[in-house]
């Protein structure tokens, strides 16, 4: 209830860059340390306030699950090193993708959002996961796209893989397979002929097996029938 000044170093405002990130007027939450003896004012600390609220949002995210910011600073052993507003975490290599990682560094400077999975706030050790956030992220849209899905409806998707008989396309979270002779109503003898992987496609959904979660797709039904036309 007392009316004082505090100070607070401005080295605790200052970014790795050496700027200051704070302006006259901007309202901070701080931690009072002490007094200062000479003059009376109080020693305030904004670093000890962040710390507090990282350590809180690090719980909140290993009990519900609720994502995490951070920067991953380096390559490490056996993963990467992220810090979370100056809480350095450990990403393993196998929880930065869905996919095995060819290139580790690539990833390092990005800012993502991660899962926490494991930590000890007396240790100090945090354990983060970007994998299993990308595969909830996967199935929300598989449960979405499966309540949506409809006969006849036309999609966007990309050729994820292609074999000798036709191609998986991602609708979303969800592979259709298009078959060879869906690809064009031309004569093809192998997918590759017409389509390359990363391809996006126009394809028309024409069965649907709910019990097996099967889609079948078709490239050429969007098209005229040549033979309505061969007379």
């Amino acid at each position: 209830g007392l009316k004082s000044e505090g100070k607070v170093p401005l080295s605790e405002f200052t970014n790795k860059a050496g700027e200051v990130q704070v302006s006259e007027g901007d309202e901070i939450e701080v931690m009072v340390l002490g007094r200062e003896r000479e003059f009376g004012l109080l020693i305030l600390s904004k670093e000890r306030v962040d710390a507090i609220r990282v350590w809180q949002r690090i719980e909140k995210s290993l009990e519900d699950g609720t994502p995490v910011e951070g920067d991953i600073a380096s390559e490490v052993k056996g993963g990467f090193l992220v810090d979370i507003v100056g809480v350095n975490a450990f990403l393993p290599i196998s929880q930065v993708d869905v996919k095995p990682v060819k290139n580790p560094a690539s990833f390092v400077g990005r800012h993502l959002k991660f899962k926490v999975i494991k930590s000890n706030k007396r240790k100090g050790n945090v354990i983060v996961s970007r994998r299993i956030l990308m595969e909830e992220e996967k199935e929300k849209r598989k449960q979405e796209f499966w309540k949506n899905v409809k006969n006849d409806q036309v999609v966007y998707g990309f050729i994820r893989n292609i074999t000798d008989y036709g191609a998986c396309v991602d609708l979303g979270g969800v592979d259709g397979f298009l078959y060879l002779n869906e690809i064009t109503w031309g004569r093809i003898t192998h997918p590759k002929e017409y389509l390359r992987i990363g391809d996006e496609v126009k394809v028309k959904i024409v069965e649907i097996d709910l019990e097996k979660e099967r889609i079948s797709v078709s490239m050429k039904q969007l098209k005229v029938d040549p033979w309505q036309k061969i007379e």
